[in-house]
């Protein structure tokens, strides 16, 4: 079974909530670092993934863009501003998705179908931001994490691939990332945090676990986690934690996966 690789494509120090939009200019971009060494372990194996590119990066790097479309990748959004979903009015979400859009038109020229939200911010209260999706005409969404966690997640959401009836009467599909389920609750694999630092061996049974019930297993990964060498902020110590621990081992793991598995891009496993 092919399952789906995907990248939330974002700068290291725009993965932090307390840094804002407005001081984003007072650090180094090192968005080409990881971004090269994720499109050098893909070529290698031959694979395709699925790139949530935050629009503000599309602005400031064109050629970064045109070259992960020119390899063949599907780009998708991430929003513009990289805001948490559920800290935006709806009128502000709708402003920023379309914001993004427009940056990524001018670089990609495929039709944008998916989109992710920045720290899987679409939660119960924010559910409103499905709608707008569906208005806007995308044709997929991968922002709700179906687990319980401290500031994101909807523990009962389904876990696999399926259709999400919008009050416009448009159907939007919901491509959740991967979960592995005991104890009675749904628990995080594949990807970011998780895969740097439980052992490599949960997550693939993870994915083994999902492909034998029929359903593509999705992993994601940011290119700032192939990036160790990045500067250490002085930040509050559980985001420092959740951020920097284990970035020197990611790479070797996520390899791992690629090697184990079959992958493909979010957009092959949609209908047609």
């Amino acid at each position: 079974m092919k399952n789906l690789l995907t990248v939330d494509l974002e700068d290291w120090f725009q993965a932090f909530s307390i840094i804002p939009v407005s001081a984003w200019g007072q650090f180094e971009s090192r968005i080409q670092i990881g971004t090269a060494r994720l499109l050098s372990l893909f070529a290698e194996r031959g694979l395709r993934a699925t790139f949530f590119v935050l629009g503000d990066l599309a602005v400031k790097f064109p050629d970064l863009i045109r070259r992960l479309a020119d390899a063949g990748h599907e780009i998708a959004s991430h929003g513009h501003s990289h805001r948490p979903v559920y800290e935006q009015l709806p009128q502000d979400f709708r402003a920023d998705v379309e914001r993004s859009l427009e940056a990524l038109a001018a670089v990609y020229p495929k039709t944008v179908r998916g989109y992710r939200a920045p720290w899987w911010s679409v939660t119960r209260e924010s559910l409103w931001a499905i709608e707008i999706l569906g208005q806007l005409g995308f044709q997929y969404d991968s922002s709700i994490f179906p687990v319980r966690a401290g500031y994101y997640g909807i523990p009962d959401a389904p876990r696999t691939l399926h259709e999400r009836a919008l009050k416009s009467g448009r159907k939007l599909i919901e491509v959740p990332p991967l979960t592995r389920r005991f104890c009675g609750r749904n628990w995080p694999a594949g990807g970011g945090f998780f895969l740097r630092n439980l052992p490599l061996g949960y997550h693939v049974r993870a994915i083994e676990l999902a492909n034998r019930s029929g359903q593509p297993a999705l992993v994601y990964v940011h290119p700032w986690e192939l990036d160790p060498q990045q500067p250490r902020l002085s930040v509050p110590l559980l985001q420092r934690f959740i951020h920097y621990s284990s970035l020197e081992g990611m790479e070797r793991k996520f390899t791992r996966l690629l090697d184990a598995f079959e992958f493909g891009p979010v957009e092959e496993a949609l209908p047609t």
